[in-house]
């Protein structure tokens, strides 16, 4: 069963309402990374603490709502969206093989092995990656922890180790040509790539990241056949969202 974004917490000494996700507010300050982008309004479930973690989350900079009843039962749910990209092709695809370069603290990586999926996270931060271990023992079950795994080290080497049984390579805020090329000398035929990062205009626009990082949607792409080139703007981003085929 899959994961659900929903955008309820709760914040009590222990988990006691189905549809919510049950953050003690006393760790919220170490889980942000499980939270929706800032600006996002999170609907807290009443409690003795909730006064308190609406006055920590308008601190961090999130909008809060205290709720009057209890939210609709949903299972398994989580508060993050993961990338849409990410989300499409993992909802609709068969059981593959992922590369997630970049990782972060795991929320795409997560999403991925919960819907059926063997994935490998990979991030030069170790932080990163113990967020994202600790991530995924909260939310994947027995079975999807059985195929997933995480890894600190560079993309370029994680490329070399692992791309080739790799039918799905996912790249989300995070771009480099070089390892690009790397996929593109070593992906099986009919691999795919999937981007979904900043776009020139959003550098243009704002004058970061590195430009080198960001993606131009006149790009050729070559080898790779472009299955998709597009931008859009979520979350104040201009963002370019690319798939690729070897």
């Amino acid at each position: 069963m899959s994961l659900t974004v929903v955008d309820v917490l709760e914040v009590g000494p222990a988990p006691v309402t189905v549809g919510a996700v049950w953050i003690p507010v006393a760790d919220l300050r170490e889980r942000t990374h499980e939270l929706p982008v800032k600006g996002s309004i999170v609907r807290i479930v009443p409690s003795d603490s909730a006064a308190a973690a609406e006055a920590l989350l308008a601190e961090l900079g999130w909008c809060t709502e205290i709720l009057r009843s209890s939210p609709r039962a949903t299972p398994r749910p989580i508060l993050w969206s993961p990338s849409p990209l990410v989300a499409e092709y993992a909802s609709a695809s068969n059981p593959s093989s992922w590369l997630d370069l970049g990782c972060g603290c795991g929320r795409d990586a997560v999403f991925v092995a919960a819907h059926g999926h063997s994935v490998l996270g990979v991030d030069h931060l170790p932080d990163a990656i113990d967020l994202a271990t600790r991530l995924s023992a909260q939310y994947n079950d027995a079975d999807e922890r059985s195929r997933i795994g995480f890894e600190v080290g560079p993309a370029s080497l994680a490329v070399e180790r692992h791309s080739r049984d790799a039918h799905f390579v996912s790249l989300v805020w995070f771009f480099d040509r070089t390892v690009l090329r790397l996929l593109a000398e070593n992906l099986q035929p009919g691999a795919c790539v999937l981007v979904d990062t900043y776009s020139k205009e959003h550098y243009a626009t704002f004058g970061r990241p590195n430009p080198d990082r960001c993606v131009d949607i006149s790009e050729s792409f070559e080898p790779f056949t472009v299955l998709r080139l597009s931008g859009s703007s979520r979350h104040g981003k201009q963002t370019a969202q690319v798939v690729l085929q070897r």
